[in-house]
């Protein structure tokens, strides 16, 4: 019972990030595009491209994990989309570029990158415990299906 109350908070704690950080995006495209542009990474047009796609993406993930037969991919979506986040925030503060994070929209607009890698890694650690737990729900369904076979 305690194991399933950590994954249902732990899941709750991923949905809820990836679930707010959508609908700040969704609310105001402009500056999410903005955001997405002020990392030096993308062209205009393919920020603006990526912009008006990420908060969707972020979106399918964040109930993907509430719904069983999607909760592995969407743990693993998470999880890359974790990754890339990491790489864009490191990548800003190697070039020593002097932006906000962008991660929540205009509400995120004084947060340094500092804090939000440290948040980054943290989320990208419990996407990883859903990975796992997922993986072994998995194991534990194709192992019972292979032995009613018998």
């Amino acid at each position: 019972m305690a194991k399933k109350l950590t994954f249902f908070c732990i899941r709750s704690i991923v949905s809820g990030v990836f679930g707010a950080a959508a609908c700040f995006k969704l609310s105001d495209p402009t500056t999410t595009h903005l955001a997405v542009y002020q990392y030096q990474l993308l062209s205009w047009e393919i920020a603006q491209s990526v912009s008006a796609f990420l908060p969707w993406l972020e979106m399918a993930a964040a109930i993907g994990l509430w719904i069983p037969r999607l909760r592995l991919g969407a743990a693993t979506l998470c999880s890359i989309l974790s990754i890339v986040f990491l790489g864009a925030l490191s990548s800003a503060v190697i070039r020593k570029i002097d932006i906000s994070c962008g991660c929540f929209g205009a509400v995120d607009a004084a947060t340094t990158l500092g804090p939000r890698i440290v948040q980054d890694i943290a989320l990208l650690a419990l996407s990883a415990l859903l990975i796992k737990e997922g993986a072994h729900r998995n194991r534990e369904q194709l192992l019972f299906a292979s032995q009613a076979d018998k």
